[in-house]
């Protein structure tokens, strides 16, 4: 036993360990392994290929979810857009009306609000319709393309069959804002817009008034320059020039505290610069007088005032004496400042202390107390009430004089205040209209603005694709050795897969959406304002994911188009309060984020949904992963429930026209329509159900198959 024992061992070892028997071993050995390894690296190679057929499948069938949600948000544009339009329409109707030169915008602004709120509710009804029987259509359109992209990867050993179940299986119902409250701001606009467009011309009539009385004080201020005027005569008169004497080319850039500062300026000047024509008497009384006419003017226009603003005038221009009797009503006449001397034959009042009579003169009196107590008048300066009111009498009188174009505009700022005064009321009557109808619209606006399409489709949680390689596939190919046994061909093969969507910024959404109007020109739809609406609402769909900015430059865009100036200043007044209301709307903007597929695993699609199918595919991954021997029929009655969904989905294979959008009595005509390719309407028909026929058939036959992820 022991020689037996050495002998065998010197076959395989020698005393250096190596025999050629052991060594021909060796080599048998190594060779099975490398053909065993070679056929199952081919096995696992052909097996795993169908996983990625699954993938592309799931992706492919997903997709159809993504482009779904950009039909939602392409028709929750139109919707919204519509719907701010139409709003945005009846606020530049309230505005137009608040002015005479834009009231015949009013009325077409009004009904072009209604006309597209009208197509606005058409417009969401039936796309509320297309939108769910696309929804219901998703099913098969998911399928078919799954079926499509998984048939494309088919070649000389591959037959693939797909099918794709949506999670959810059912969307939910889509809500569509109903517009009623739009509706029921524009009738509360019709019915009061009749007493706006009255009152406004009531209050443009009377502020007319106030107009011609404001461009006759700045032609007599400076208006008529190099004509006689305040201002060509102050520069006349006393040299002044510049900053303290300016010119304005229009009334609009005037005002009334002009020619107020202009006349303080002149007068101060003229005080200054007053000095006797000769040392004559006569002339040394005439400049004093002068002095005390200057000083008398700059003390009262001190007291002056102008306070303007658009909904206020309040202006004070002191009226200085043009004759003795005005002279008498003011300071001038009261002032205890002449020198008086007493004689035997009674009093002297004296124009001044430099009279020649006026030497050693006992105290000051009036001309009021002269002319009261019968004062003599002094033979040497010959000073009566008289004479002071003669001072301005003349420049008063004649054009070439400062005081008759500054009195001129004292009583045309008198005219203009009663003006004002007059037609406040009616000013704010036509505001008060105004704010109602604003704060109408605004609610309108808030509810528009809050008012959006959210949609949960089928698939919006995920999708999960079953693909099928129907054809076998000779394992030996390649690897034909003797050092392996003989084996039965690959069989039918079966995979998994799972996707969902994920957002991904971009702007592809806002390109489909901003392309709608494209070919759309308002240049050539309609005049005035059908033009000015629908450039508005081309505005704001293009720019549907700025938001709030979107329909504030909309909005100021449409208000420069109307001709909105006035003399009551309710037009720009107006548009400011549509605007502060439109700012308050806060509108958020879209979101614009791209909706793209991404591969997931098969089993996190599976517990977003409660159905049956996708419970018992989490049963059977959770099974398989933790014995593969369970999995004896994973896939029993699930392309029953599939073809299920897809043969109800056919029914609304008809038409997938959306909806369309008809606006400005035809003027824009176009619809949302999905464009089925034709391998998917080949599908639509028998080929669908013949494929489920045949998969239906292979239940049967899985047995104990391993499911790759």
């Amino acid at each position: 036993m022991k020689r037996t024992g050495r002998v065998f061992c010197d076959v395989f070892r020698d005393e250096k360990g190596f025999t050629s028997v052991g060594m021909a071993l060796c080599l048998l050995l190594c060779l099975s392994l490398i053909f065993s390894a070679g056929r199952i690296y081919r096995i696992a190679t052909k097996s795993s290929e169908i996983q990625y057929v699954a993938d592309a499948a799931a992706l492919a069938a997903e997709n159809e979810i993504a482009e779904y949600m950009v039909v939602v948000r392409l028709c929750d544009a139109v919707v919204l857009s519509l719907s701010l339009t139409s709003l945005l329409s009846s606020g530049l109707g309230v505005v137009a009306a608040c002015t005479p030169v834009s009231a015949p915008f009013s009325e077409p602004l009004l009904t072009l609000g209604k006309k597209i709120s009208d197509a606005r509710d058409r417009f969401a009804n039936t796309a509320q319709q297309g939108l769910e029987k696309l929804q219901r259509a998703l099913p098969f359109i998911a399928s078919a393309n799954a079926l499509l992209v998984a048939q494309a990867n088919n070649n000389g050993e591959s037959d693939y069959k797909a099918v794709a179940l949506l999670a959810p299986l059912e969307g939910t119902p889509l809500q569509m804002h109903s517009g009623d409250e739009i509706a029921a701001a524009q009738d509360s606009i019709d019915e009061r817009a009749e007493d706006l467009r009255e009152a406004s011309e009531l209050a443009e009539e009377q502020m007319r008034e106030a107009r011609e009385a404001k461009e006759r004080a700045y032609m007599r201020d400076c208006g008529d320059d190099p004509a006689y005027c305040m201002s060509e005569r102050a520069s006349t008169l006393c040299g002044m020039r510049g900053a303290e004497n300016p010119v304005f080319s229009t009334v609009d850039t005037w005002s009334f505290q002009v020619a107020l500062e202009r006349a303080r300026v002149y007068y101060a000047r003229r005080l200054m610069q007053e000095a006797p024509e000769s040392d004559a008497l006569d002339d040394q009384v005439r400049s004093h007088l002068r002095k005390q006419f200057y000083e008398y003017a700059v003390v009262e226009l001190a007291d002056g005032f102008v306070h303007e603003d658009i909904d206020n005038f309040d202006a004070y221009f002191p009226h200085l004496p043009k004759n003795t009797s005005e002279m008498r009503q003011t300071s001038l006449y009261s002032a205890a400042c002449y020198p008086v001397t007493e004689s035997e034959t009674g009093a002297f009042l004296h124009a001044w202390t430099g009279c020649p009579q006026a030497a050693g003169y006992e105290r000051f009196g009036s001309l009021e107390e002269a002319e009261s107590q019968g004062f003599e008048t002094c033979s040497s300066c010959k000073f009566s009430a008289a004479s002071l009111g003669k001072v301005a009498a003349a420049s008063t009188s004649i054009e070439n004089g400062f005081e008759c174009h500054y009195n001129a505009v004292a009583q045309a700022a008198d005219e203009y205040q009663k003006a004002r005064d007059k037609a406040a009321p009616t000013v704010q009557e036509a505001q008060d209209i105004t704010s109602e109808l604003l704060d109408i619209l605004q609610v309108a606006f808030g509810a528009a603005a809050k008012s959006r399409i959210d949609a949960s489709p089928p698939g919006s949680s995920g999708v999960v694709v079953i693909v099928v390689n129907l054809s076998t596939v000779d394992t030996r190919e390649g690897f034909v050795s003797n050092f392996i046994a003989h084996s039965e061909a690959l069989g039918t093969r079966v995979a998994l897969s799972g996707a969902t969507l994920l957002a991904d910024p971009a702007d592809e959404t806002g390109s489909v959406i901003a392309s709608m109007l494209d070919g759309v020109n308002s240049e050539g739809v309609g005049t005035g304002a059908t033009k000015v609406v629908l450039t508005a609402w081309s505005h704001i769909l293009q720019t549907y994911g700025q938001g709030q900015q979107a329909l504030g430059d909309a909005l100021r865009s449409a208000l420069n188009a109307l001709p909105l100036m006035s003399e009551s200043g309710l037009g720009n007044w107006a548009a400011d309060a549509l605007t502060e209301s439109i700012e308050s709307v806060g509108l958020a903007p879209a979101n614009l984020d791209a909706l793209k597929p991404v591969v997931v695993n098969s089993g996190h699609v599976a517990k977003k949904e409660s159905s049956p199918f996708f419970t018992y595919v989490c049963e059977v991954k959770s099974a398989v992963t933790q014995n593969p021997e369970l999995a004896n029929n994973p896939l029993s009655g699930l392309f029953s429930t599939v073809e299920d969904r897809t043969a109800a989905a056919l029914q609304n294979m008809d038409s997938l026209e959306i909806a369309r959008i008809e606006i400005f009595d035809g003027a824009v005509l176009f619809p949302i329509e999905i464009a089925l390719p034709q391998p998917l309407k080949d599908l639509a028909g028998q080929g669908l159900a013949g494929i489920f026929d045949t998969l239906r058939s292979l239940e049967s036959t899985f047995v104990r198959v391993r499911v790759w992820q």
